[in-house]
């Protein structure tokens, strides 16, 4: 939604763009899915930033455990659930993609 207007304000050059993701989420997994989608989409690079990504700073296994290895299973959620799954299985697939070369 707000990736166009990210894209456009990069062509005033000289200013960098902050976009606040992965403070808010329905499980960890789909944080992470948030924070890459907004790297990848909003094309944010040199000079930008992520507001506050926490979901970056919370250990996966303690998270888990915490949950007793639960993922966040309401109706609402499912499709989230689903996005955020086939998410990370085409991430973990595509890994040389966060490596920079």
């Amino acid at each position: 939604m707000f990736a166009h207007a990210f894209r456009y304000l990069r062509e005033f050059g000289g200013l960098g763009r902050t976009y606040h993701v992965g403070e808010d989420f329905y499980d960890l997994i789909d944080g992470l899915r948030a924070i890459d989608e907004a790297i990848t989409f909003f094309e944010l690079g040199k000079n930008d930033r992520l507001g506050h990504a926490l979901a970056l700073g919370v250990n996966p296994y303690d998270y888990y455990n915490h949950r007793r290895y639960n993922i966040v299973n309401r109706i609402f959620v499912i499709p989230v659930k689903q996005n955020a799954i086939c998410h990370a299985h085409s991430a973990v697939g595509n890994s040389s993609r966060f490596v920079e070369t």
